[in-house]
């Protein structure tokens, strides 16, 4: 997981239960804590963190995976977030369909981010399904808690989750929600075409959508290619139609779903992420159900359902542009590519900028750290040095000297209180005016 979660997991315990009790979970967990925000860590260290802390503050893990998922909203908004996540969605359902979306985009910032997806479906008024899909096992109540904060945060609901179906049962291969809230007005039409849009009057023509949209794919109903766009014909030369899809593309995203008509008849609302196999294109869109009048048909005969995948090419630098093979000529003018494409630019030279300082940050502390058990270390030494000085001052006063040994032995006590002086610096004045004073009271006896 990247840094990220496990510095608020640290925020989490210290807000809720103070900073005592985040050292005693990390010392019992055995972790260090200079995680940097956007650098990946073994998934180990977040599971050992939050067992641990179950340990420690007496509850379940699954309670303290919720407490966490509901802290985790208020952690998001204070981190500056708030605008983003208002703007997700009108209502619940809006908000959960766009979820996905918004992982990708944040993957633009934080590449090695690995995040679940999710399909809502049977949306009503009062409630809906929510499939979890993740690589992650056992984090399902984080998910719970996430949907309950931000119903109450951004949406003034009160959320009801039930998990239905999960791994854990052995009932399913992901996690499935039902959400249940008061009756929303919006989702009454959820999924229905608008009457408006029924009486639309344009109807584009085959030429037009070909020129308008340069990234299309059209595939069949045995997901074999039928039509590609002008712009993905040239960057992947070897593309030959009637091939199956995944002779030429795979899917990166969503990472559960399979390249296959049924499914993808399912996903309409989802966003679709195709990397091509023999070169670095990288294509994101949406799969559109529709049928056509292929050619070949026979005159008269239905329309044949196909996939029509609208994409355009995903890229984070102008470097990628160029390894693709893409200019900036291939991208219509419609499309947003380009502008996202300078705004990622720049987002990641100021990422690697704060990296860079968090990195410093961190290698700064564990050098403060280093110092002050150094100074430490020295001070001790210091005092016994002092100590020592003290003593050997006494133990030479003690010994009597003949007329002929007066001068040495003064000279001897000088050497040793110069160097003393000199290991300690020359702020021990007083540990000095005790040794000559004790070295006066011992040329006295020796005198007399």
């Amino acid at each position: 997981m990247l840094g990220w979660i496990n510095l608020s997991v640290q925020s989490f315990i210290t807000t809720a239960f103070g900073g005592d009790k985040w050292d005693q979970v990390a010392a019992a967990a055995g972790v260090g804590t200079n995680w940097v925000t956007a650098c990946p860590y073994s998934d180990k260290i977040t599971y050992d963190l939050i067992v641990t802390a179950a340990g420690v503050l007496g509850v379940s893990v699954n309670e303290a995976l919720e407490a966490y998922g509901v802290y985790s909203v208020q952690h998001v908004t204070e981190q500056g977030y708030t605008k983003l996540l208002a703007v997700l969605g009108a209502n619940v359902a809006e908000f959960l369909q766009n979820l996905n979306n918004l992982h990708l985009r944040l993957q633009y910032c934080w590449p090695s981010m690995i995040p679940p997806d999710f399909r809502c479906e049977q949306v009503t008024p009062e409630s809906l399904l929510l499939h979890y899909y993740s690589v992650r096992p056992g984090l399902w109540p984080i998910v719970a808690g996430v949907l309950k904060g931000i119903a109450k945060d951004y949406f003034k609901l009160d959320l009801r989750v039930q998990l239905l179906r999960s791994r854990e049962k052995g009932d399913c291969d992901h996690e499935v929600f039902q959400l249940s809230y008061p009756y929303q007005e919006g989702l009454r039409h959820w999924g229905n075409v608008s009457q408006e849009a029924q009486q639309s009057i344009f109807s584009m023509p085959a030429h037009l959508f070909y020129e308008l949209h340069p990234f299309h794919l059209i595939l069949d109903a045995s997901m074999h290619l039928v039509q590609a766009g002008p712009a993905i014909k040239r960057v992947v030369p070897d593309m030959q139609m009637g091939r199956h899809i995944r002779d030429h593309f795979r899917c990166k995203h969503p990472r559960h779903v399979q390249l296959d008509f049924q499914q993808l008849q399912q996903h309409t609302n989802n966003s679709f992420v195709l990397e091509a196999r023999k070169s670095l294109l990288v294509l994101k869109g949406q799969m559109l159900p529709i049928s056509l009048q292929l050619p070949g048909s026979p005159p008269g005969s239905a329309a044949t359902p196909v996939i029509v995948f609208l994409c355009s090419p995903r890229l984070r630098t102008y470097q990628e542009m160029q390894q693709s093979g893409i200019f900036f000529s291939d991208i219509p003018v419609h499309d947003m590519s380009a502008d996202y494409l300078l705004l990622a630019e720049q987002r990641k030279a100021e990422a690697d900028l704060v990296e860079k300082y968090e990195r410093l940050s961190k290698e700064l502390k564990v050098a403060n750290d280093k110092l002050a058990r150094t100074t430490a270390w020295l001070e001790e030494e210091k005092a016994r040095a002092e100590a020592l000085l003290y003593r050997m001052s006494g133990l030479i006063a003690c010994f009597p000297c003949g007329p002929g040994e007066q001068q040495a032995a003064a000279a001897s006590l000088a050497e040793c209180q110069s160097q003393v002086q000199e290991h300690l610096g020359t702020n021990n004045a007083t540990v000095a005016a005790t040794a000559m004073t004790r070295h006066s009271t011992a040329q006295g006896w020796c005198n007399s």
